[in-house]
Protein backbone atom coordinates (compact mmCIF):
# COMPACT_ATOMS: atom_id res chain seq x y z
CA UNK A 1 0.00 0.00 0.00
CA UNK A 2 1.71 3.63 -1.29
CA UNK A 3 1.96 6.72 1.27
CA UNK A 4 0.12 9.03 -1.12
CA UNK A 5 1.09 12.13 1.36
CA UNK A 6 1.58 15.26 -0.69
CA UNK A 7 3.75 18.28 0.61
CA UNK A 8 2.48 21.12 0.97
CA UNK A 9 2.69 23.89 -1.85
CA UNK A 10 5.20 26.41 0.10
CA UNK A 11 7.16 23.57 0.99
CA UNK A 12 7.94 22.71 -2.87
CA UNK A 13 8.20 26.32 -3.67
CA UNK A 14 11.00 26.43 -0.93
CA UNK A 15 12.47 23.34 -2.48
CA UNK A 16 12.40 24.89 -6.19
CA UNK A 17 14.08 28.34 -4.97
CA UNK A 18 16.78 27.51 -2.52
CA UNK A 19 19.07 26.67 -5.55
CA UNK A 20 18.92 30.09 -7.15
CA UNK A 21 19.25 31.56 -3.42
CA UNK A 22 22.84 30.03 -3.25
CA UNK A 23 24.00 30.73 -6.64
CA UNK A 24 23.20 34.29 -5.98
CA UNK A 25 24.95 34.86 -2.94
CA UNK A 26 27.45 32.93 -3.98
CA UNK A 27 28.02 35.37 -7.32
CA UNK A 28 27.27 38.36 -5.25
CA UNK A 29 30.17 37.89 -3.29
CA UNK A 30 32.65 36.93 -5.93
CA UNK A 31 31.39 40.31 -7.89
CA UNK A 32 32.30 41.99 -4.29
CA UNK A 33 35.49 40.14 -3.82
CA UNK A 34 36.45 41.44 -7.28
CA UNK A 35 35.74 44.68 -7.00
CA UNK A 36 37.71 45.03 -3.63
CA UNK A 37 40.89 43.62 -5.35
CA UNK A 38 40.47 46.17 -8.20
CA UNK A 39 40.31 49.40 -5.85
CA UNK A 40 43.36 48.30 -4.12
CA UNK A 41 45.02 48.11 -6.70
CA UNK A 42 44.34 51.48 -8.54
CA UNK A 43 45.38 52.33 -5.15
CA UNK A 44 49.10 51.63 -5.55
CA UNK A 45 49.04 52.31 -8.94
CA UNK A 46 52.15 55.26 -9.36
CA UNK A 47 50.32 58.58 -11.62
CA UNK A 48 50.80 58.40 -15.05
CA UNK A 49 52.40 61.69 -15.60
CA UNK A 50 53.94 62.90 -18.65
CA UNK A 51 56.33 65.96 -18.51
CA UNK A 52 56.57 68.17 -21.59
CA UNK A 53 59.09 70.76 -21.94
CA UNK A 54 57.23 74.34 -22.88
CA UNK A 55 59.50 76.15 -25.53
CA UNK A 56 60.03 80.01 -24.91
CA UNK A 57 62.22 83.07 -26.23
CA UNK A 58 63.51 85.83 -24.00
CA UNK A 59 62.95 89.13 -26.24
CA UNK A 60 64.20 92.01 -25.49
CA UNK A 61 63.61 95.09 -23.56
CA UNK A 62 60.52 97.22 -25.30
CA UNK A 63 61.93 100.51 -26.94
CA UNK A 64 59.84 103.73 -27.09
CA UNK A 65 62.13 105.74 -28.86
CA UNK A 66 59.62 105.99 -32.05
CA UNK A 67 57.07 107.47 -30.29
CA UNK A 68 56.05 110.84 -31.07
CA UNK A 69 56.29 113.40 -28.19
CA UNK A 70 53.57 116.05 -26.92
CA UNK A 71 54.23 119.51 -27.81
CA UNK A 72 53.31 122.24 -24.67
CA UNK A 73 50.92 124.59 -24.64
CA UNK A 74 52.18 127.69 -23.49
CA UNK A 75 49.82 128.94 -20.46
CA UNK A 76 49.36 132.31 -22.20
CA UNK A 77 47.47 130.88 -25.45
CA UNK A 78 46.00 128.31 -22.72
CA UNK A 79 44.82 131.47 -20.53
CA UNK A 80 43.42 133.44 -24.10
CA UNK A 81 41.32 130.47 -25.25
CA UNK A 82 39.68 130.36 -21.56
CA UNK A 83 38.53 133.92 -22.12
CA UNK A 84 37.71 133.17 -24.99
CA UNK A 85 35.36 130.62 -24.14
CA UNK A 86 33.78 132.03 -21.10
CA UNK A 87 33.09 135.31 -23.46
CA UNK A 88 30.93 133.39 -25.70
CA UNK A 89 28.97 131.80 -22.86
CA UNK A 90 28.55 135.29 -20.90
CA UNK A 91 27.45 136.85 -24.48
CA UNK A 92 24.57 133.99 -24.89
CA UNK A 93 23.58 134.43 -21.49
CA UNK A 94 23.32 138.10 -21.76
CA UNK A 95 21.17 137.59 -25.02
CA UNK A 96 18.79 135.19 -23.29
CA UNK A 97 18.48 137.98 -20.29
CA UNK A 98 17.50 139.84 -23.35
CA UNK A 99 14.94 137.88 -24.47
CA UNK A 100 13.09 136.82 -21.46
CA UNK A 101 12.94 140.58 -20.43
CA UNK A 102 11.19 141.66 -23.81
CA UNK A 103 8.71 139.00 -23.10
CA UNK A 104 8.00 139.71 -20.42
CA UNK A 105 7.15 143.49 -20.52
CA UNK A 106 4.58 142.22 -23.69
CA UNK A 107 2.73 140.97 -20.98
CA UNK A 108 0.77 142.48 -18.73
CA UNK A 109 2.62 143.42 -15.13
CA UNK A 110 0.73 141.98 -12.33
CA UNK A 111 1.07 144.46 -9.31
CA UNK A 112 0.24 143.75 -5.49
CA UNK A 113 -2.25 145.99 -5.81
CA UNK A 114 -4.31 144.37 -8.67
CA UNK A 115 -4.02 140.86 -6.56
CA UNK A 116 -5.58 142.60 -3.52
CA UNK A 117 -8.41 143.61 -5.21
CA UNK A 118 -9.06 139.81 -6.45
CA UNK A 119 -8.98 138.56 -3.33
CA UNK A 120 -11.29 141.09 -2.12
CA UNK A 121 -13.73 140.53 -5.29
CA UNK A 122 -13.26 136.49 -4.58
CA UNK A 123 -14.36 137.29 -0.50
CA UNK A 124 -17.24 139.71 -1.52
CA UNK A 125 -18.88 136.93 -4.11
CA UNK A 126 -18.71 134.26 -1.10
CA UNK A 127 -20.04 136.49 1.53
CA UNK A 128 -23.10 135.90 -0.83
CA UNK A 129 -23.07 132.37 -1.08
CA UNK A 130 -26.53 131.84 0.63
CA UNK A 131 -28.64 133.98 -1.41
CA UNK A 132 -26.79 133.77 -5.21
CA UNK A 133 -27.23 131.09 -7.49
CA UNK A 134 -24.33 128.55 -7.77
CA UNK A 135 -23.43 129.98 -11.01
CA UNK A 136 -22.91 133.92 -9.23
CA UNK A 137 -21.05 132.00 -6.98
CA UNK A 138 -18.76 130.66 -9.19
CA UNK A 139 -17.80 134.07 -10.11
CA UNK A 140 -16.09 134.77 -6.85
CA UNK A 141 -14.10 131.40 -7.05
CA UNK A 142 -12.92 132.50 -10.59
CA UNK A 143 -11.88 135.93 -9.58
CA UNK A 144 -8.03 135.46 -9.81
CA UNK A 145 -8.02 132.81 -12.62
CA UNK A 146 -7.33 135.71 -14.99
CA UNK A 147 -3.99 136.23 -12.86
CA UNK A 148 -0.65 134.26 -13.86
CA UNK A 149 0.68 133.46 -10.60
CA UNK A 150 4.26 132.39 -12.09
CA UNK A 151 4.61 135.89 -12.90
CA UNK A 152 4.54 136.39 -9.52
CA UNK A 153 7.55 136.60 -6.95
CA UNK A 154 7.86 133.13 -4.60
CA UNK A 155 7.08 135.73 -1.47
CA UNK A 156 3.96 137.22 -3.49
CA UNK A 157 2.75 133.80 -4.47
CA UNK A 158 2.92 132.27 -0.70
CA UNK A 159 1.30 135.56 0.68
CA UNK A 160 -1.43 134.94 -2.25
CA UNK A 161 -2.29 131.42 -1.47
CA UNK A 162 -2.03 132.00 2.36
CA UNK A 163 -4.76 134.68 2.13
CA UNK A 164 -7.01 132.22 -0.20
CA UNK A 165 -6.04 129.48 2.06
CA UNK A 166 -7.18 131.50 5.22
CA UNK A 167 -10.10 132.74 3.58
CA UNK A 168 -11.64 129.56 2.41
CA UNK A 169 -10.84 127.74 6.30
CA UNK A 170 -12.24 130.61 7.57
CA UNK A 171 -15.83 130.13 5.85
CA UNK A 172 -15.84 126.48 6.18
CA UNK A 173 -15.32 126.75 9.90
CA UNK A 174 -17.95 129.32 10.00
CA UNK A 175 -20.58 127.17 8.17
CA UNK A 176 -19.50 124.65 10.69
CA UNK A 177 -20.42 126.29 13.98
CA UNK A 178 -23.15 127.68 12.22
CA UNK A 179 -24.65 124.06 11.39
CA UNK A 180 -27.09 122.56 14.01
CA UNK A 181 -26.82 119.14 14.85
CA UNK A 182 -29.54 117.19 14.13
CA UNK A 183 -29.40 114.75 17.38
CA UNK A 184 -30.24 118.17 19.26
CA UNK A 185 -33.22 119.28 16.80
CA UNK A 186 -35.17 116.05 16.01
CA UNK A 187 -38.34 117.22 17.29
CA UNK A 188 -37.83 120.12 14.91
CA UNK A 189 -36.79 119.05 11.76
CA UNK A 190 -39.19 115.44 11.72
CA UNK A 191 -41.99 115.54 9.57
CA UNK A 192 -40.10 117.66 7.37
CA UNK A 193 -36.51 116.82 6.74
CA UNK A 194 -36.95 113.75 4.45
CA UNK A 195 -35.60 110.45 5.11
CA UNK A 196 -32.10 109.88 4.49
CA UNK A 197 -29.95 107.18 4.93
CA UNK A 198 -26.11 108.02 5.22
CA UNK A 199 -24.54 104.03 4.02
CA UNK A 200 -20.85 105.59 2.55
CA UNK A 201 -18.89 108.48 3.95
CA UNK A 202 -15.14 109.02 2.30
CA UNK A 203 -13.48 112.24 3.46
CA UNK A 204 -9.99 112.78 2.37
CA UNK A 205 -7.87 115.82 2.03
CA UNK A 206 -8.88 116.26 -1.45
CA UNK A 207 -12.06 117.78 -1.62
CA UNK A 208 -12.40 116.38 -4.71
CA UNK A 209 -12.15 112.65 -3.82
CA UNK A 210 -15.09 113.23 -1.03
CA UNK A 211 -18.53 111.07 -1.56
CA UNK A 212 -20.80 110.12 0.29
CA UNK A 213 -24.06 107.80 -0.51
CA UNK A 214 -27.15 108.51 0.80
CA UNK A 215 -30.45 106.41 0.41
CA UNK A 216 -28.15 103.95 -2.35
CA UNK A 217 -27.05 107.24 -3.99
CA UNK A 218 -23.47 109.13 -4.18
CA UNK A 219 -23.14 112.49 -3.71
CA UNK A 220 -19.92 114.65 -3.75
CA UNK A 221 -20.03 118.73 -2.19
CA UNK A 222 -22.10 121.04 -3.73
CA UNK A 223 -24.13 118.15 -5.17
CA UNK A 224 -28.30 118.72 -4.35
CA UNK A 225 -29.77 115.85 -2.45
CA UNK A 226 -33.49 116.30 -3.94
CA UNK A 227 -34.95 119.28 -4.62
CA UNK A 228 -34.26 121.17 -0.77
CA UNK A 229 -31.65 119.60 -0.13
CA UNK A 230 -27.81 121.16 -0.79
CA UNK A 231 -24.52 119.47 0.28
CA UNK A 232 -21.90 122.23 1.26
CA UNK A 233 -19.41 120.07 3.13
CA UNK A 234 -18.47 116.08 3.89
CA UNK A 235 -16.47 116.28 7.30
CA UNK A 236 -14.09 113.28 8.62
CA UNK A 237 -16.98 112.71 10.77
CA UNK A 238 -19.97 114.38 9.82
CA UNK A 239 -21.53 115.67 6.44
CA UNK A 240 -23.24 119.37 6.69
CA UNK A 241 -26.49 120.07 4.38
CA UNK A 242 -28.88 122.99 3.86
CA UNK A 243 -32.54 122.78 4.11
CA UNK A 244 -34.80 125.48 3.56
CA UNK A 245 -32.13 127.89 4.59
CA UNK A 246 -31.13 126.00 7.54
CA UNK A 247 -27.44 124.44 8.25
CA UNK A 248 -27.44 120.86 9.55
CA UNK A 249 -24.52 118.59 10.60
CA UNK A 250 -25.68 115.07 10.15
CA UNK A 251 -23.12 112.48 11.89
CA UNK A 252 -21.47 110.10 9.36
CA UNK A 253 -23.85 106.44 8.93
CA UNK A 254 -26.64 108.19 10.60
CA UNK A 255 -30.00 106.64 9.32
CA UNK A 256 -32.53 109.70 9.54
CA UNK A 257 -36.43 108.55 9.13
CA UNK A 258 -37.51 111.36 8.43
Amino acid sequence: MQNNTMLPIWVKGALLMAPVAVVAVVMGGAAWHARQQSIHQQQHLAPATHIQPADYQKGSYPSFKHLNTIPMIPMRDAQQAQDASNHSLSQGVTKKNKNASAASEEQPEITEEAIKQAITQAKHARTQQRTEKPSQVQQGDDALSHLDMSKLSPSLQSRVEAALKGEHNARKQGESQDAMDIRQHITEFSGQLPPLNFQSHVYTTDVVRRWIKVNGVEYRQGDNIGSNIQLLDIKPQSTVIKFKGKLIEIPALYDWKG
